[in-house]
């Protein structure tokens, strides 16, 4: 799925410009991947080039998908894809997934790549990710523990092994904690 701008002359001065979504199908004719403007979106109007791009900026930055094109589907290896559609348990008993892979019509391998592409990261993912220089999956992991160790001072408290008064900030950090994992569930 990505986002695009298109010229519409025939429309009044103040919407000449629309930014859509497409998204990628297999061809009727072929089954090889067409883009499809994507239902699921509607389209905006814009009265000029420069106020399109911003809006198309602005989704493409915060698009909770990953965004991507034919140009991008064209360039998945198949040993790869093929590799991550037996991880995903669909194959069993094939000796090379890749000549399988290579067997199927293209409306099939279209679905395939389109399904791994999807897979990706959203583009507000990534940002979050360059922003604080750390994977998610990675940070997940230590507000995890931190959470752990959080509730444990929280059992502590109730049967008698910690004060209240050396953990004066605990209502807080079960807050906070909680708030961090909601933030990386969200875009995870």
């Amino acid at each position: 799925m990505r986002y695009l701008i298109e010229y519409a002359g025939h429309m009044p001065k103040g919407a000449r410009y629309i930014v859509a979504r497409v998204k990628i199908e297999p061809s009727i004719v072929d089954g090889k991947p067409v883009e499809v403007y994507d239902s699921a979106f509607p389209w905006a109007y814009h009265p000029s080039k420069k106020a399109a791009e911003e809006a198309w900026k602005a989704l493409t930055v915060s698009a909770d998908h990953p965004v991507y094109g034919l140009d991008d589907l064209r360039k998945l290896d198949d040993k790869d894809l093929s590799e991550w559609v037996y991880r995903k348990g669909v194959l069993t008993n094939i000796e090379s997934h890749e000549t399988w892979f290579s067997s199927l019509p293209e409306d099939e391998k279209t679905a395939y790549r389109v399904e791994y592409l999807n897979a990706g990261k959203s583009m507000r993912r990534l940002a979050i990710e360059k922003l604080l220089g750390v994977d998610l999956s990675v940070l997940a992991s230590v507000v995890d523990m931190a959470d752990s160790h959080v509730q444990d001072i929280v059992s502590g408290l109730e049967d008698g092994t910690y004060d209240k008064s050396e953990n004066p900030d605990i209502d807080r950090k079960v807050e906070e904690v909680g708030k961090l994992q909601g933030l990386i569930a969200a875009y995870l």
